[in-house]
């Protein structure tokens, strides 16, 4: 093994360590400079010698070694020691796990082992070290360093205490290549919704993979994440994360495909990784009762079903060493609250105790945030819906796997299908129920047009024209009482007191037989017997109930997806008593309960399809309420805002409903929609973005001029403090937002009916201070309004400065000299109340995520075709952001400026600020800003509206 290896092994080491810290750091040029300052390194000590040394069985051990996911994990380590200031202790730990590491991987004296493990820590000091000196400033996270640097001290010790104890990885060994085999085999295919229940594919007949989008405001996903990515791009860049995803959208297969493709070396540079799926609602008994660690219950997911049992400290091994991922499928379906609360604590204190071990969690969107993990451990991303594509890309591949049909009858279906589907073209992007209607359209050749008929035609499908179709007949004695006592089921999980996604056999068999004893049969033991057939008969229909784990005394069984459980226990709300006032009265007191939302909405539905005006009465019950509690309004509006995706009630309803909403929420405080970081938008704005989201074509257009017609009497009515009129000038200019990915059509037509109508002056102001702010606008609130995101309706308006730029140094294709001219005159215009304000300008904590994009390129040719107090006012207002100019593909003047500054060589920064040839004040203060990075003065001006 020559040098020329070396160096690109310390380089591969120092690349992996980038997730652990949050971002991928290194771009090729800088990896590239790695390689060659490891090398460097390397090659000034005595390892070239020792390398000379060894015989070719113990260069191939030692190699092995160094290309391990053992050795990554250990240089992981050592850079988050290095961000934090490592101490002495902390290497004699690493330099004990790479001796034991090294030890059991490879056949060395105990003269060459511990020349070895020399040879090894200057290789990890060599990674550590051309990192920390060829990436940029400010690109290695410290902070999140230091932050895990205690945890993962503590691990380090634990390792190394259980490598001294291992006397072999044999058995280790044997347990991982079983497990892996176990799960290749066992999540080999894909296993088909609407279909009997035996039908398995091969992935790559139906599989179409999933797209992630990062979450808003995460801690983890910034600029080195682009907008979407694969689940494969998100895993080489952070060790945990948690998947969220709507009911039906996949997130059960993309885990078990993940531990497929791990398990077979399907993601490139996590080959070799042992895999451990862990499904919750398979131990959700034992995980509310019990108070196992999550280790034991890992443990578990290997013995059943893989069959195999792991031997003492295995599976510490592998997650104390990079060698293990877990995956979580499923930690909403533990039910209630408190569980759900209770197992986000275990899976953060696991996280704690293995800092560095790969974790990917799955959950529902929809309740996560009542019990969510720690953000700082656990960063977020969406599944996003199917887009067009891929959605007729999984309709072809599923009416492809029809035989009995040829190519040209297959191709007329999969087009028709995609036709008329279009009335459900909103539902379609779900996968499941993408899957429910190609099988319900290749039975009956029709789509229905709203969702409870979609699931009604869908139980049909599953509980009766399915077995047809194959020629089963469905012969039980119950037979009419399949879907009643199905619904009744629903209903009775659905309000467990325990929040119990699966019941006991006998607590099922035992309710079942009330039912039966009720409606069919007088003597209790028929009953008894005809409640086990039924459950049996069930639990063997494809997607209807399951199996789902055990006790130590029976089987669970519960719903094997939770939209069925929805779907059925919402029509049994409805059936039970049809009247709006009694459904009303049971969804009220769930309303902030995030688990009734669907089955509130559901309900709703299948009220108004059985019962005059249904809809409309329930809300206008919810609308008394909202005069009779101020407190709770915000939940009964959001509740009438979600229904209009659903149902259309006459148009006094849907016009009280619009009016109460838009007037909530002008009635916000403008001040408080005004923030300088990326945050979740108020809550004031809930019902406002439900409605903006509707997009029921018997409802669009009445709830657009509803809105316009509410919003443009709050802005004329409404004090200039209230958000009347910031969202009237949202609503018609529409400016460029960072959160807003949906209420595209209902704004576009808002827009369009406000366009014809004169904006009151509260609009106005709010235009200019968005848009362009005036120089007494600067004097009135100070240089806070040029930085701040406006939040409203769901979306977060970028800031000021970020037009400027776009305007000025970084102006876009086809930028009009006259609006350049306009943008200089302003920047000219603000230089007295900048000069005045300097001092704080070097104090505002500016998000990264927000300038990144604002700021692609610095042309340095426009800035000094500029006045030169245009010029000053320019370079002043960057101070905030000038760390985003660096580690840009391109080097310009910005970067040099910024990172000579940071780096200490004041002359060549101060060089910089001459050559741009500034005012006096102006190029003093940069000057001593450069010889004091950080320079503050006095409290930043307020910036509310007064």
């Amino acid at each position: 093994m020559d040098m020329a290896t070396l160096g690109p092994l310390a380089t591969k080491a120092a690349v992996n360590c980038s997730t652990v810290i949050g971002r991928k750091l290194l771009t090729r040029y800088q990896r590239n400079k790695i390689a060659t300052e490891a090398a460097g390194i390397l090659v000034a000590g005595n390892t070239e010698r020792f390398i000379e040394h060894l015989n070719p069985e113990q260069l191939r051990r030692f190699r092995e070694f160094a290309e391990s996911a053992q050795f990554d994990h250990l240089v992981r380590q050592a850079m988050i020691s290095s961000l934090a200031s490592t101490t002495d202790e902390t290497r004699s730990v690493l330099r004990e796990q790479l001796r034991h590491g090294l030890r059991h991987h490879g056949e060395f004296d105990e003269a060459d082992l511990l020349q070895a493990t020399d040879v090894l820590h200057e290789l990890v000091d060599a990674a550590v070290h051309a990192v920390r000196l060829t990436a940029a400033p400010g690109t290695l996270d410290s902070g999140r360093a230091v932050a895990m640097a205690a945890r993962v001290a503590a691990a380090g010790v634990l390792n190394s205490e259980l490598l001294n104890r291992l006397k072999t990885l044999d058995e280790i060994n044997q347990f991982a290549k079983a497990v892996r085999s176990a799960t290749k085999a066992g999540h080999a295919k894909l296993r088909m919704a609407a279909h009997d229940l035996n039908r398995q594919v091969d992935y790559a007949q139906l599989y179409v993979t999933p797209v992630l989008r990062p979450a808003a405001a995460s801690p983890l996903w910034d600029s080195s994440t682009s907008e979407t990515f694969t689940l494969a791009d998100g895993m080489n860049n952070a060790v945990r994360f948690v998947i969220l995803g709507d009911p039906g959208a996949g997130k059960s297969t993309l885990a078990a495909k993940l531990a497929h493709d791990l398990a077979a070396d399907k993601i490139g540079g996590l080959e070799g990784q042992v895999p451990i799926l862990l499904v919750v609602r398979a131990h959700t008994q034992s995980l509310r009762t019990d108070h196992h660690t999550l280790l034991h219950y890992l443990e578990a997911a290997c013995r059943r079903p893989g069959n195999v049992n792991p031997p003492p400290d295995a599976l510490e091994y592998l997650l104390l060493n990079g060698r293990a991922t877990v995956i979580i499928d499923g930690i909403d379906e533990l039910g209630d609250g408190s569980y759900r609360q209770s197992f986000a604590r275990l899976v953060d204190g696991f996280a704690h105790r293995y800092p560095l071990a790969r974790v990917i969690v799955t959950s529902r969107a929809v309740g996560y945030p009542d019990a969510p993990l720690d953000s700082d451990l656990f960063p977020t991303a969406d599944i996003a819906p199917f887009n067009e594509t891929q959605v007729n890309q999984y309709a072809h591949r599923w009416f492809r796997l029809d035989t009995t049909l040829d190519a040209d009858q297959r191709r007329e279906l999969t087009e028709a299908f995609m036709r008329e589907s279009e009335v459900a073209r909103d539902l379609r992007v779900n996968p499941l129920v993408l899957s429910l209607l190609c099988g319900l359209y290749s039975t009956v050749h029709y789509i229905p047009r709203n969702k409870p008929e979609i699931y009604e035609k869908c139980a049909e499908l599953l509980f009766e024209t399915w077995d047809r179709s194959r020629g089963i007949e469905v012969t039980h004695r119950y037979g009419a009482h399949i879907r009643p006592a199905v619904q009744r089921l629903a209903w009775r999980l659905f309000t467990d007191p325990q929040g119990r996604q699966a019941l006991p056999r006998g607590d099922l068999i035992a309710f079942l037989a009330e039912y039966m004893k009720t409606k069919r049969f007088e003597d209790p033991d028929e009953a008894a017997q005809a409640a086990a057939d039924f459950l049996d008969f069930c639990a063997g229909r494809a997607w209807v109930l399951t199996d789902m784990g055990s006790d130590a005394l029976q089987p669970h069984y519960g719903f094997v997806h939770r939209t069925f459980l929805e779907f059925f226990a919402a029509s049994q709300l409805v059936k039970h008593q049809p009247d709006p006032e009694v459904v009303w009265n049971q969804l009220e007191p769930h309303l902030l309960d995030s688990t009734w939302d669907v089955v509130g909405q559901l309900a709703v539905q299948i009220l108004d399809r059985h019962c005059d005006d249904g809809a409309d009465r329930i809300l206008r019950l919810a609308l008394a309420r909202v005069d009779e509690v101020a407190s709770t309004s915000l939940s009964h509006l959001s509740f009438g805002a979600r229904c209009m995706e659903n149902v259309a009630p006459d148009n006094i309803t849907l016009r009280d409903v619009v009016t109460r909403v838009v007037a909530r929420s002008c009635a916000a405080p403008a001040a408080g929609r005004r923030r300088m970081q990326l945050e979740v938008p108020p809550e004031e704005d809930i019902p406002l973005s439900g409605l903006l989201a509707v997009t029921a074509p018997d409802n669009t257009n009445r709830i657009a001029r509803a809105i316009a017609d509410a919003v443009e009497r709050c802005a004329r009515v409404m004090p200039l403090t209230s958000s009347a009129g910031l969202l009237y000038e949202m609503l018609l200019n529409q400016p460029i937002a960072l959160t807003d990915g949906t209420g595209e059509l209902i704004k576009e037509l808002v827009a369009h009916d406000l366009s014809q109508r004169v904006v009151p002056e509260t609009a106005r102001m709010w235009h200019r201070l968005i848009q362009r702010p005036t120089a007494d606008d600067l004097a009135e609130r100070g240089l806070r309004i040029l930085y701040e995101l406006t939040y409203v309706a769901g979306a977060a308006i970028l800031p000021v400065l970020t037009k400027i730029l776009a305007g000025t140094v970084a102006p876009p294709v086809g930028q009009t000299a006259p609006a350049l001219g306009r943008w200089v005159e302003t920047l000219e215009a603000y230089y007295p109340q900048i000069i005045v304000h300097r001092h704080w300008l070097p104090r505002a904590a500016l998000p990264r995520n927000v300038w990144e994009q604002a700021l692609p390129r610095f042309d340095e040719a426009a800035l000094l075709e500029m006045s030169k107090h245009s010029r000053a006012s320019l370079v002043l207002l960057l101070l905030p952001i000038m760390r985003v100019a660096r580690n840009r593909p391109h080097v310009d003047q910005l970067e040099q400026f910024t990172t000579a500054t940071e780096g200490g060589y004041h002359e060549a920064a101060i060089d910089i600020v001459n050559s741009w040839a500034l005012p006096a004040e102006a190029h003093d203060f940069l000057v001593e800003w450069v010889r004091r990075p950080g320079l503050a003065g006095a409290s930043p001006p307020g910036s509310v509206v007064r």
